[in-house]
């Protein structure tokens, strides 16, 4: 089985590759990154523009016999349902697996993002999901902008302690702390794992196990 992941910067790579081999390692993988595109995502959102340069990496997924496609940015995860009418292949966004997860099992939550836009791109799907099912939810967020600059200045330790504060902050309080990017994967370090109550949810490992459950169900229906 080979999978396609499409990413808008360099930090979700790894994490999402170690999750893929940690659930399957016969799992092929094929990374297809643009960060070319972050700085218009960022301040302008999904424009057109944006929509046909992730199109882009997908049909070069398919192209190269991927059998399904994870889609690794926070900010695209509203448009996966869109983007996946435009490929043959099973397409999901990294995001929203996760979320629904929280979704069922989590009333009070709390949000940590390291990009500015995210956190609240994260609180509006989950509210979504939640009014979806006719679950009330009450979503606080923390945005962290410093973390971000830190793990671009390969500043490991300062990002990790960064983001294990902010979720320090909300332990306790919400039902489920929830990191809304890949990236931030890397702050669950071991020594942090027994220094909170409250647990802490991640895409990787959630939306590796969504993608591949989605693609053998397209086989065996096949």
């Amino acid at each position: 089985m080979l999978i396609g992941l499409i990413h808008t910067t360099m930090n979700s790579i790894a994490p999402i590759n170690d999750a893929f081999h940690a659930i399957d390692p016969d799992v092929q993988l094929m990374n297809f990154l643009d960060e070319g595109i972050m700085p218009e995502l960022r301040s302008k959102g999904a424009t057109a523009r944006i929509k046909r340069e992730i199109l882009q990496l997908a049909w070069s997924a398919e192209a190269a016999g991927a059998d399904g496609i994870l889609m690794n940015c926070s900010l695209m995860s509203p448009y996966a349902g869109e983007l996946a009418k435009c490929v043959d292949i099973p397409l999901i966004g990294a995001d929203l697996a996760m979320l629904e997860y929280v979704t069922e099992h989590a009333r009070r939550v709390g949000v940590v993002s390291t990009v500015a836009k995210a956190g609240p791109t994260t609180k509006r799907l989950l509210e979504k999901l939640a009014a979806s099912r006719g679950k009330e939810m009450e979503v606080s967020v923390t945005v962290v902008p410093e973390a971000f600059a830190a793990l671009n200045q390969d500043d490991v330790q300062k990002h990790n302690e960064l983001v294990q504060q902010a979720a320090l902050d909300y332990d306790g309080k919400v039902d489920m702390i929830v990191f809304s990017q890949m990236s931030m994967v890397r702050a669950l370090t071991p020594d942090f794992a027994h220094g909170h109550r409250t647990e802490i949810v991640t895409s990787p490992s959630i939306s590796a196990k969504s993608i591949l459950a989605k693609v053998r169900a397209v086989k065996k229906e096949g």
